[in-house]
């Protein structure tokens, strides 16, 4: 079972609740002049864990 909090997180992603408050923040920034938003470069990557592996698997050789 999940707990509340990834829940809750899973129901906020699903809504854009979290687009929401990137928006509304980048915008904070930008009336108090805190932020260029001229130009703005995103660069974000992950990969999912897989579950119980502790150790990579061993190389294999050519062929």
């Amino acid at each position: 079972m999940k707990s509340t909090a990834h829940r809750r997180f899973l129901l906020w992603s699903r809504a854009g609740v979290w687009a929401c408050v990137d928006e509304a923040v980048l915008h904070r920034l930008d009336d108090a002049g805190l932020i260029d938003v001229i130009r703005v470069v995103l660069d974000t990557a992950h990969g999912r864990a897989k579950k119980g592996r502790t150790h990579r698997p061993e190389p294999r050789g050519p062929g």
